[in-house]
């Protein structure tokens, strides 16, 4: 992902030199934007994706605002803006809905549901959840249905349904491995490190640890620095009530040098 970053922000400084093709300069904005989402630069991406919709309400190109209004409601979420996250993400489920693009619809709407909905009404989250789901069969469209398994789980272990939460994290898995032909490194990191929450949950800490590190080593060679700290935390955890105060300070430092490589990367692209 840091490649893609390197070349969108190689082009955007292209554009803005040589380009006197606004949507053209909107598109690399857009695609820097979205890059900066992965790698967690929250500040970058916000304002990458305002310049591009800028140009794309200007041309009237409703795909596209509706696309830059997700991409910026999943940036705002990462930055705990709770309310303006909803609103940008309902917006462009409206615009999906009225352009009935309907598989984009329903990943705002589960989107939505799980990034939103989830933070203060859970087991509304969980319903909007579970009612996507034939759907998802119907269509079979395995990674989509992997991930909402997944984050079913997520929700129920914040809920301590800790039954329901191993119910859909063991689905997620059989889909993932049954059902995938081509994987998805991402989705496959997000399943592992429910994994890692859930182990770490039932203090069944050596286990925890080691879905953590599956998940980090996945992120590591993606280079999202930032969710690869997010694994890593789950491991300074478990070692932490493990009384493993040694190893988790090993992690504490781990977590700090990938922190600094997101910076770095940010600051040399």
């Amino acid at each position: 992902m840091i490649n893609a970053y390197n070349y969108y922000f190689k082009a955007y400084q292209q554009c803005l030199l040589l380009s006197e093709n606004d949507m053209l300069t909107a598109k690399v904005s857009y695609n820097l934007g979205t890059a900066c989402r992965w790698l967690r630069f929250d500040t970058h991406a916000k304002s990458f994706l305002e310049q591009a919709k800028q140009v794309f309400d200007k041309f009237s190109d409703q795909r596209s605002v509706a696309d830059t209004l997700y991409v910026l409601g999943i940036v705002h979420k990462n930055m705990k803006d709770f309310k303006i996250a909803g609103e940008y993400i309902k917006h462009s489920l409206a615009i999906y809905e009225s352009l009935e693009i309907i598989d984009w619809a329903q990943i705002a709407k589960r989107t939505y549901a799980y990034d939103i909905l989830g933070t203060d009404r859970p087991k509304e989250a969980i319903n909007v959840l579970v009612e996507s789901i034939p759907t998802l069969k119907e269509n079979k469209d395995y990674k989509e249905l992997a991930l909402t398994y997944a984050r079913i789980a997520q929700l129920h272990l914040e809920l301590g349904e800790l039954e329901q939460s191993s119910f859909f994290m063991n689905l997620a898995e059989e889909i993932y491995q049954d059902e995938i032909t081509v994987k998805s490194p991402l989705v496959n990191s997000y399943i592992l490190l429910t994994h890692a929450r859930y182990y770490l949950r039932i203090k069944k800490f050596e286990k925890s640890v080691q879905y953590a590190f599956k998940s980090s080593a996945i992120l590591d060679k993606m280079k999202l620095h930032k969710e690869m700290a997010d694994s890593l935390q789950i491991a300074y955890q478990a070692y932490k009530e493990a009384g493993d105060f040694p190893k988790a300070l090993a992690i504490s430092e781990q977590i700090m040098s990938t922190l600094r490589e997101a910076v770095e990367s940010l600051a040399n692209p």
